[in-house]
């Protein structure tokens, strides 16, 4: 690998796999062909210091393999590079990454941490790419000394956004066949829904991460995230037209946003089953609404049932915390494990 000369009579396929064996066994041997010639065995080395804990080595490398991944997707380089491929059979000798040979480099890849440290890579050119403040993909927890540029010169107007969506979708999905319950992969694929506005989706991962965070919904309050996954919940919701879905999910944040609770659930057209989750209420003002809001469209039935849901014993003003935070958990069990059904098998 070190002969250049025999290195170019070498197929592809034996190098990206010279590679992988390298990275799994014998990484001090790559880090020796970190000048070479070939962009594969150069991001193989590069990925090799990178998991050196050593903070100079981390920073330098990190910078030189931030720049080689994103020739693979410069719509110039990878032109050129096409040219270059119809003119000579040894189109893997060329220097940048051909987006091609790539994708079938990261599908042999199997150690989880070289797929995240690609992963945390593409989501930063992804989210400078997008350029949208407002909401960018969550980086993965690596080495702090892992530091990505904070530009994507000189290719930024030449980077495509979605093939570089492809590829962290691929890669996405690999790292959850290896390691399902990787929560942060999950959330980057329910962040990557979420932008895509496949909202049924979104709120399919979110409640993966719920599952997993909350021992399939019978330990709230553990994870810190849950918070602004019950926000994310929301807004999924509200846009799929499940208004009464977002109301109930309202009751479960710090400071209840009553307001746009109440506009959901006095919007006349709902897609989600309405007055079947009215047993997951337990906020006593809300349910109040319900009662005022049936009575002012005559709709007997329904208002029964909220002043039944409103008598029962455990939803007391008059009861302790402990009573009240029992039976909120009580509802939002069933809650979960009722839209769960609904959307795990969905799509």
């Amino acid at each position: 690998l070190k002969n250049e000369k025999v290195l170019s009579d070498l197929s592809p396929e034996l190098i990206d796999l010279c590679c992988l064996f390298l990275l799994e066994n014998h990484s001090h041997v790559l880090k020796e062909l970190v000048n070479s010639k070939n962009p594969f065995l150069r991001l193989a080395s590069l990925l090799a210091f990178i998991n050196v804990p050593e903070v100079n080595t981390q920073i330098q490398r990190s910078k030189e393999f931030w720049a080689l991944i994103l020739t693979a997707f410069s719509n110039n380089l990878n032109n050129k590079a096409n040219r270059n491929a119809s003119v000579s059979k040894r189109s893997h000798m060329i220097y940048n990454l051909n987006l091609s040979s790539f994708r079938k480099f990261l599908k042999k890849l199997k150690n989880p941490l070289h797929i995240s440290i690609i992963i945390s890579c593409l989501i930063k050119i992804y989210n400078i790419q997008r350029d949208n403040c407002n909401f960018e993909l969550s980086q993965l927890p690596l080495s702090p000394n892992i530091q990505w540029p904070s530009t994507l010169q000189p290719h930024s107007g030449n980077i495509s956004l979605v093939k570089v969506t492809e590829i962290l979708k691929m890669l996405l999905q690999k790292g959850l066949t290896i390691k399902p319950n990787e929560i942060n992969l999950i959330r980057c694929n329910a962040e990557l829904a979420l932008i895509e506005c496949k909202y049924a989706e979104a709120i399919k991962n979110y409640l993966l991460i719920l599952i997993i965070t909350t021992e399939y919904f019978s330990n709230f309050g553990t994870h810190p995230e849950e918070e602004s996954i019950i926000q994310r919940l929301i807004h999924c919701s509200t846009k799929l037209g499940c208004h009464t879905q977002a109301a109930v999910l309202h009751q479960m944040t710090k400071d209840v946003n009553y307001s746009l609770a109440f506009k959901g659930l006095s919007e006349k057209c709902c897609n989600d089953s309405c007055d079947d989750l009215y047993e997951c209420f337990w906020d006593i003002t809300i349910l109040e609404f319900l009662v005022n809001l049936h009575t002012k469209r005559s709709e007997v039935d329904r208002k029964q049932k909220v002043i039944q849901i409103i008598g029962q014993l455990e939803l007391n003003a008059n009861n302790s915390e402990e009573i009240i935070f029992g039976a909120a958990n009580v509802r939002k069990k069933k809650f979960f494990r009722s839209i769960s059904k609904k959307y795990m098998y969905m799509c």
